[in-house]
């Protein structure tokens, strides 16, 4: 017997026959925008959805409002489970252990990054504007090396500089909201600072100005590193078995995702310049390099997430616009250990992960949410609205 799954359209239903045929043990075959693959399963494996139409024709459980049911594919999952250690399913995918160590899920990674509105593994430097707006405790800026700024910035929350490397600063205006912890040196001849709560300065000052509200202290200062840096943070997208998922081929086409639970590999094409539309949750892989020739539009329904996760770096030469204000947000997941690479401007609701990558940026980048990256480099505006998650 094998599951035969044919796609009529992207937007509309997804109908499935059962087959009686004299071959050897099941098979999958999946009929979409690609050719049909098949796919040999044993009958002992776990089968669970990766592509879900939430629908009541059929006895279903109901996972976090969506029908486990086998609509388009399946695949053997062996003996993978959940982060809280129980059984997978497609409704499910965004608590599947997938950090290389701990076994942490998107879900928990993504917690991780909220705990900042900006948090580096390894510097930022920025000849343009830095701003950091919200409340306090979510406008948090964490730099785990040297940071330098050469025009006014201004963070709301705390700006801690971790390690003996210190702040360069031009002539120019930083305020901080809240504290200021630096593990080094704070220098900038022609820089003013202003800092509405305490300051701990573990090197030499050397400004034009310095302005502090609270206590300034300047012996016994240690700043220690505080970003999910390590192997916990780093993503192993195998468990999530994208090469078992449906193929979505993006190209200029607007593409609709009206499916709930949708798990998809995204295939892109030449010079890409593609709008996706994302009716519910939804997760897409990309097992490569994403680089975008042109404009990268993802708009996701109000209340919803999608989960975009990149196996390499990520370059958009035109405009990148993940999310919108009324509506849902995007989670983009970065594995590579090269850049995110933004040179047409940005916009991005939800959040960005990629530990090992740095962020290039040589147009403005505008983020309601919040980002964890190696180290920034910037030419042009970054500006961040820190939220409360969702």
């Amino acid at each position: 017997m094998y599951l035969k799954a044919a796609q009529r359209s992207w937007t509309g239903w997804i109908g499935v026959e059962l087959v009686t045929l004299f071959r050897p043990g099941p098979y999958i075959e999946y009929s979409g925008s690609r050719p049909a693959a098949r796919r040999p399963l044993t009958s002992s494996s776990q089968l669970v959805v990766l592509f879900a139409l939430c629908t009541t024709a059929l006895p279903t459980t109901t996972l976090g409002g969506c029908a486990e049911r086998v609509d388009v594919v399946a695949r053997p999952l062996g003996s993978v489970v959940d982060a809280d250690g129980g059984s997978a399913s497609s409704c499910d995918y965004a608590h599947i252990g997938i950090s290389r160590q701990g076994g942490l899920s998107l879900e928990a990674l993504a917690a991780q990054v909220q705990q900042h509105a900006l948090c580096t593994c390894a510097g930022l430097s920025m000849s343009a504007p830095l701003s950091v707006l919200g409340p306090g405790a979510r406008a948090r800026v964490q730099v785990d090396a040297e940071m330098s700024l050469g025009a006014d910035s201004s963070v709301d929350g705390d700006l801690n500089i971790a390690g003996s490397a210190g702040v360069t600063l031009g002539e120019m205006l930083l305020t901080v909201g809240q504290s200021l912890s630096v593990g080094g040196d704070l220098l900038g001849a022609g820089a003013r600072v202003e800092v509405s709560g305490d300051a701990r300065i573990a090197g030499e000052i050397q400004l034009e100005a310095l302005n502090v509200s609270g206590e300034l202290q300047q012996s016994a200062v240690t700043v220690a590193p505080a970003c999910p840096c390590d192997d916990r943070a780093r993503i192993d997208a195998t468990p999530l078995g994208g090469d078992d998922w449906p193929m979505l081929e993006l190209d200029a086409a607007p593409t609709n995702l009206a499916t709930p639970c949708s798990a998809l590999q995204l295939v892109l094409a030449p010079a890409i310049e593609g709008h996706i539309t994302a009716q519910g949750d939804a997760m897409l892989l990309v097992d490569s390099d994403l680089a975008a020739d042109g404009d990268l539009s993802v708009e996701v329904a109000a209340g919803h997430t999608l989960d975009l996760i990149v196996e390499g770096n990520l370059r958009v030469d035109g405009q990148l616009k993940l999310g919108d204000t009324q509506g849902g947000r995007v989670r983009l997941f970065v594995t590579g250990s090269g850049t995110v690479q933004l040179q047409g401007g940005a916009e991005l609701h939800g959040l960005l992960h990629a530990p090992d990558a740095e962020l290039v940026l040589s147009a403005p980048l505008e983020l309601h949410g919040s980002a964890l990256v190696r180290r920034v480099a910037s030419q042009a505006e970054l500006r961040i609205h820190a939220r409360d998650p969702p």
